[in-house]
């Protein structure tokens, strides 16, 4: 009877091209909601099952999908969280599948402070704490206070201290092992006196600066560079205080926003986005992944990686 119900709630050849926001046409052999611990168990051991590999899927954004996934996708559907105000803080309750910009606004109505520049990013909590997302010089390693995640491995709950997590730039120990699934996230936010406006200065700039063409964010990591970077590219000495140069700058500096292969393109809004002007694969954006890597190393001497996860 177990069994039964398991298989019911597993479709086969789901189109995920709703469910990334690059909007590859791509399908999954199997596709499972998880709406809570015990579907994500389910999914987990139907994969094991069957010998496949599975993919946790939360908002869709910083994924690059294959046109098939030869495997099972457990999407997060689990998506409920409460703000709790306090007398001089905000406290979140998250489901890993919370859409982060509803929390972020929710938090900043309640006059938190810390989460304003997530008014914008399209991800869910689970994936921003995985990746330790961040924008405007906040990160999630500043507000997370507690994680709960499933170890696929045991098939137990795990609970993670802030400083369990080791949260580093775009990383965290959900992503180096690779065998956690967020499930729950707490976070605490000192208040502000009074709205600031912080948050629709940072959505107004995502507006004016982000394209608007499908892409999955971000597609490499802001190098850090040593002094003799500077020294050999003096255009970079505005950046010597972030302590890194932007992917965008470098990019730009190749001369290759705007630059097509296939379907998939540099912005030339911002060059460290890939857009989709309309039919573009994984192949197009991994050759374009390829060729701007190329170039930023035969320019600028230094390797640049990529943040987004192609499948």
């Amino acid at each position: 009877m177990k069994e039964e119900k398991k298989e019911e709630k597993i479709e086969t050849d789901r189109s995920l091209e709703k469910y990334n926001t690059m909007r590859l046409k791509s399908i999954a052999d199997f596709f499972l909601r998880a709406k809570d611990k015990e579907d994500i168990v389910k999914g987990v051991s139907f994969a094991r099952e069957k010998g496949i590999p599975f993919f946790i899927l939360g908002a869709g954004s910083n994924v690059i999908f294959p046109s098939r996934y030869e495997g099972l996708v457990i999407l997060m559907a689990n998506n409920n969280f409460k703000v709790i105000e306090e007398e001089s803080s905000v406290k979140v309750f998250a489901e890993s599948g919370a859409y982060l910009p509803r929390v972020s606004v929710s938090v900043d109505e309640k006059l938190g402070k810390g989460l304003e520049w997530a008014g914008g990013v399209p991800g869910s909590v689970g994936g921003a704490v995985r990746g330790n997302a961040g924008a405007f010089n906040g990160f999630m390693a500043d507000c997370v206070k507690r994680v709960v995640a499933l170890n696929t491995v045991s098939l137990e709950e795990e609970v993670f201290q802030n400083k369990d997590c080791l949260f580093g730039y775009r990383e965290s120990v959900f992503k180096k092992e690779g065998k956690y699934i967020i499930l729950e996230v707490e976070m605490k936010f000192p208040k502000k006196e009074e709205q600031n406006g912080k948050q629709k200065e940072y959505m107004d700039y995502r507006e004016k600066n982000h394209p608007i063409k499908p892409s999955a964010g971000s597609v490499f990591k802001n190098p850090e560079v040593d002094e003799n970077f500077y020294y050999s590219f003096p255009e970079t000495e505005k950046f010597k205080e972030l302590g890194f140069v932007p992917a965008r700058f470098l990019i730009e500096g190749c001369g290759l926003a705007g630059f097509s292969v296939g379907e998939a393109q540099v912005s030339e809004k911002h060059a460290n986005f890939i857009v989709n002007k309309g039919d573009a694969t994984r192949e197009d954006i991994k050759k374009l992944i390829s060729i701007i890597k190329q170039k930023v190393k035969e320019k600028f001497g230094i390797s640049i990686t990529e943040e987004v996860k192609i499948v």
